[in-house]
């Protein structure tokens, strides 16, 4: 009898814990592969800068839950760089933006979507303390080759209102 109420204990937690692993591995497997070279279509993306051309070229790497992103970008005749590491498995990662931003960002798949909350803090040339607050959703396109991000951004005390943006790249060959 004592036998039976150990064999019974031990798969009341193994069993779950085999079903939960095996879910996870389904779930890792039906997510979107982001890597490879993908070039912005400004055409496509909104809003487009008035200003100048902008052209982009962007290198993701995609392993288990990392993501690494390396952007680079020329406007206005100056070159820009920047790298990003997110885990898609909901840990935080610290990344450092544009101009001394420092940036702490939370990333997770929502069905096929990588759904990144970003909150960043960086402090202007008179000294003013400012927030702001990003939602990206990364999206593939059912072929492969068109890699679509949407941004809602709320940054204060500059702005009373949310801005929005939609970037297109395409996947070079």
């Amino acid at each position: 009898m004592r036998y039976v109420t150990i064999a019974l204990w031990l798969l009341m937690f193994v069993i779950p814990g085999a079903a939960q692993n095996e879910q996870r591995q389904t779930q890792t497997q039906s997510t979107p592969d982001f890597s490879g070279t993908w070039v912005l279509d400004e055409h496509q993306s909104y809003p487009v800068s008035k200003r100048t051309k902008i052209s982009s070229i962007l290198n993701l790497a995609q392993r288990d839950s990392e993501i690494r992103m390396t952007e680079r970008w020329t406007m206005d005749g100056q070159n820009f760089a920047r790298e990003v590491v997110l885990y898609s498995d909901g840990r935080g990662a610290e990344n450092y933006g544009y101009n001394g931003h420092t940036c702490n960002a939370k990333t997770e798949w929502k069905a096929k979507t990588l759904v990144t909350r970003s909150k960043c803090t960086y402090t202007s040339r008179n000294y003013v303390r400012h927030y702001e607050e990003t939602v990206d959703e990364w999206r593939l396109s059912k072929d492969g080759n068109t890699l679509t991000k949407r941004t809602l951004s709320l940054l204060w005390p500059n702005d009373l209102g949310a801005s929005w943006s939609k970037q297109v790249y395409n996947r070079v060959p």
